[in-house]
C-alpha cells in the first residue's frame, strides 16, 4: 500500500484513519494497539483488493479469453492412497527376523521429556522471577511443544527423516549434557546456532565457542542433578530409536514402495490398485515437508530417470524449474538439457510458480490442515494449463487394526494419534500446522471442494454485488439509470431469515453499511451487510415495519458522530505531523551535506526513527516545537 498510498492518514473507510495504528489493532507487533480494540484487516481490503477468483470469472466472465485462446479450468480430482505405517516401522531382529518396531517408537517418544527445550523447568526457585528466566518460560513452553510435533511429523513423514531427525538430537543431547559439565549452559539463539552447525566431531573447539556464547545464564542458578539426569534419560530414549530405525532399508519402506508402484506402473500396492489419471508416463510433483525425505526420495527414485529434487538450498532451483515445465515458462530446452518427468520438492516450491505441464500432485505426508494442499496443487491447477483434470493423490497411513474401518474411522484413529501425541500442545502451532478435522475428512474422502479457498465459496462479496451492478449497465441500461437517479433516502423491505435493518450512509467519500439486529445494535460490516439485502430481481417488496423511520434515524447519529470523531482525529493528526515532517526535511537537508559517513548513518538512524513506530503525543509536541522555533 505505500506505493499508492505513502501518507499515515486514510480517507479508507475504517477507524482509526490511519494505517500504522488500524494495522497495529489488526497485528499488535505492527503497531500501538489500543487497548481492549482489534481490527479486521478485511474492513481495509474490501475497498482496495480486485481479486477475481475462478467462480466470480466461470460466474460473470464465461467468455474470457487469453491470447485468443478460451479460458478454461480444469477439473480437481482428490485420490486417497493409503499404506501401512506398521509395514513402513518393521525393523529386524537380532536373529534376522522381521520385527514391527512401529508400537515401541511410539511409546519411546511418549517417554521424551525434551529437557533441553524446557530449561524453565529446571531453574531454582529464588531465580526464577529474574526477567531472564521469565522468558525462557515463556520461550521453552513452545519449543517444547514444538520438538515434539516436529518429532512425529517426521516420523510419519519417511524413515530416512526420523532416523535423522533422532541421531541429530541425541548427538545435540550429549554435547549438551557436555556442557553442562563445563559449567555452561548454552542457551539462546547464538549458543543454540553453534550447536546445531557444528559437526559435533571436534569437541574442543565446539565447547571454546559455547563459551564464548554462553554467557547469558549461569549454571549456579540451574538444578544441573535433575537436569542431567533428565538429559541422561532422554539420550538413552533417542538412542533406542536409532537402534530401532538403523536397519531399516528401502525395500522395507511400505510407503516409499507404494510410490514406486504408483510411478512406474500408475497403481498403488493395496486394495483394487487402481489410480486415476496416467501416473506412470505423465509428469508428476511430489511434495514433502521435509528436505530429508525429499532427498531420500531422490536417492532411491532417481534410477527412474528424468527426476530431480529440489528443497531450499539446492542452487540451481531456477534451471531445474524450466526442465521441468518448459511449456508453461515459455522456455526452449538446449541440446544438452533433459526435460524432466518428476519433481521432487519441499515447500519451497508451493507458492509463486508456474508448473502447469504437470497435472499431477503427489503429497507424500499427512494433511493436517488443506491451506498447504491448496498451495501445492495451485502450483499445476493455474491458467494456461492444457490438461482437464488436475489430479492430487495424498498419503493416508493405517495400522493393521485399522485397515478394515471405513475411512472416516481411519481418519478418527489418526486424528485421535496426533491427539494424543501433541495434546497440549496445539495451540502453539502456526494455523496452517493445526489440525482441521472438517477438511481432513473432506481431503481423504475425495472432495475436491476443500481446494476452493473461503473467498471462493458459497460467498457473495462485494466484488460480486458491483459485477452485477456493471453488468446491468452492460444488458439494461434504462434499468441503471432508474437506479442511478433514484434519491437518497428511499426505503424498501423484504422477507428474510431474521429481523434487521440495513442503512447505508454516506459522508463525502466516506462511506459506511450498517446492518442493525432486533435489539437495535449496529455493526457496520460491509460484507454482511451486502449479503443481506441480496435478492432476486422479482422478489417482492413488503410494508416497511413500524418504528423504522426512528431506528434510521438512530444509525444516522452514530455516523454522524464517527465522522466527527474521524474528522477530528484527522485534523489531530495532520497537525500533530507537522512537526515530524519538518524534521524530516531538516533531516534530509543535513544528510545531503554530510560527508563523514558516520554522520551519515546517525542521520539515516534518526530517519529511520522519525518514519518508524508511530511517535508519542509528547514527541510530536517537541518536534512542533522545534518547528515553530525554526531549528535547523
Amino acid at each position: 500500500m505505500r506505493l499508492w498510498h505513502p501518507q499515515d492518514t486514510t480517507s479508507i473507510p475504517g477507524r482509526p484513519p490511519n494505517l500504522p495504528d488500524f494495522c497495529g489493532m489488526v497485528e499488535p507487533k505492527s503497531g500501538k494497539r489500543r487497548k481492549g480494540e482489534t481490527r479486521d484487516l478485511q474492513e481495509i481490503l474490501n475497498h482496495i483488493l480486485i481479486r477475481r477468483t475462478r467462480r466470480h470469472i466461470r460466474t460473470f466472465y464465461p467468455d474470457a479469453e487469453i491470447d485468443g485462446q478460451p479460458l478454461v479450468f480444469p477439473k480437481r480430482e482428490l485420490k486417497t492412497v493409503t499404506y501401512s505405517i506398521e509395514e513402513t516401522y518393521r525393523g529386524v531382529d537380532d536373529e534376522g527376523q522381521q520385527s514391527g518396531v512401529y508400537r515401541r517408537l511410539h511409546d519411546l517418544m511418549g517417554q521424551l521429556t525434551y529437557a533441553r527445550y524446557a530449561l524453565f523447568d529446571y531453574v531454582l526457585p529464588e531465580s526464577q522471577a529474574a526477567p531472564k528466566y521469565q522468558e525462557l518460560k515463556r520461550a521453552g513452553a513452545a519449543l517444547r511443544g514444538l520438538m515434539r510435533v516436529m518429532l512425529f511429523k517426521r516420523f510419519e513423514s519417511s524413515v530416512e527423516a526420523f532416523r535423522k531427525t533422532v541421531n541429530r538430537l541425541r548427538d545435540l543431547q550429549i554435547a549438551f549434557q557436555g556442557a553442562l559439565q563445563r559449567g555452561l549452559v548454552p542457551a539462546g539463539h547464538e549458543a543454540t546456532e553453534i550447536l546445531y552447525k557444528s559437526d559435533l566431531d571436534d569437541e574442543l573447539s565446539l565447547y571454546e565457542e559455547l563459551e564464548k556464547a554462553s554467557t547469558r545464564y549461569d549454571v549456579s542458578e540451574f538444578d544441573v542433578s535433575t537436569l542431567q539426569s533428565a538429559l541422561a534419560a532422554d539420550i538413552v530414549l533417542l538412542d533406542k530409536m536409532a537402534q530401532l530405525v538403523e536397519p531399516i532399508g528401502p525395500q522395507e519402506d511400505n510407503k516409499l514402495q507404494q510410490l514406486v508402484a504408483m510411478l512406474t506402473e500408475g497403481r498403488t500396492l493395496s486394495g483394487d490398485g487402481s489410480l486415476p489419471g496416467d501416473l506412470a508416463n505423465g509428469k508428476v510433483l511430489v511434495f514433502t515437508q521435509y528436505a530429508d525425505t525429499a532427498h531420500y526420495l531422490y536417492d532411491n527414485l532417481k534410477d527412474l530417470g528424468r527426476i530431480r529434487a529440489v528443497e531450499s538450498d539446492t542452487s540451481d532451483r531456477g534451471r531445474v524449474i524450466l526442465r521441468f515445465a518448459p511449456k508453461a515458462n515459455k522456455y526452449q530446452l538446449q541440446p544438452a538439457d533433459e526435460e524432466l518427468r518428476i519433481l521432487i520438492a519441499t515447500d519451497v516450491l508451493s507458492e509463486g510458480l508456474n508448473l502447469q505441464d504437470a497435472n499431477h500432485v503427489i503429497n507424500y505426508d499427512l494433511h493436517w490442515n488443506p491451506i498447504r494442499l491448496i498451495q501445492r496443487v495451485g502450483r499445476v491447477d493455474r491458467i494456461g494449463t492444457e490438461h482437464e483434470t488436475v489430479y492430487a493423490y495424498n498419503f493416508l497411513p493405517e495400522t493393521g487394526l485399522e485397515r478394515e474401518l471405513g475411512l472416516e474411522q481411519r481418519l478418527e484413529a489418526r486424528i485421535s494419534e496426533i491427539h494424543r501425541t501433541i495434546g497440549e500442545d496445539e495451540p502453539i502451532l502456526h494455523k496452517s500446522e493445526k489440525i482441521n478435522q472438517e477438511t481432513m475428512y473432506a481431503i481423504y474422502s475425495g472432495d475436491a471442494a476443500v481446494l476452493e479457498p473461503e473467498a471462493e465459496g458459497d460467498v457473495f462479496s462485494l466484488l460480486e454485488a458491483e459485477e452485477l451492478i456493471r453488468q446491468l449497465q452492460r444488458d439494461d441500461p434504462e434499468r441503471f439509470r432508474e437506479i442511478e437517479t433514484m434519491p437518497d433516502g428511499v426505503r424498501s423491505a423484504r422477507e428474510g431469515p431474521v429481523k434487521g435493518l440495513f442503512v447505508f450512509c454516506q459522508a463525502g467519500n466516506y462511506q459506511r453499511l450498517y446492518v442493525v439486529d432486533e435489539e437495535g445494535r449496529s455493526t457496520a460490516d460491509l460484507q454482511r451487510a451486502v449479503r443481506a439485502i441480496r435478492c432476486e430481481q422479482d422478489e417482492p417488496t413488503l410494508a416497511l415495519p413500524e418504528g423504522i423511520n426512528d431506528r434510521v434515524a438512530a444509525v444516522k447519529r452514530d455516523f454522524d458522530a464517527e465522522v466527527r470523531n474521524r474528522e477530528s482525529e484527522i485534523r489531530h493528526r495532520a497537525g500533530s505531523a507537522l512537526g515530524r515532517d519538518y524534521a524530516l526535511a531538516e533531516l534530509r537537508l543535513v544528510f545531503e551535506r554530510a560527508e563523514d559517513a558516520d554522520e551519515k548513518a546517525r542521520l539515516a538512524f534518526l530517519q529511520e526513527i522519525l518514519t518508524g513506530a508511530p511517535l508519542t503525543a509528547r514527541a510530536h509536541r517537541e518536534l512542533n516545537t522545534l518547528r515553530r522555533s525554526g531549528a535547523t
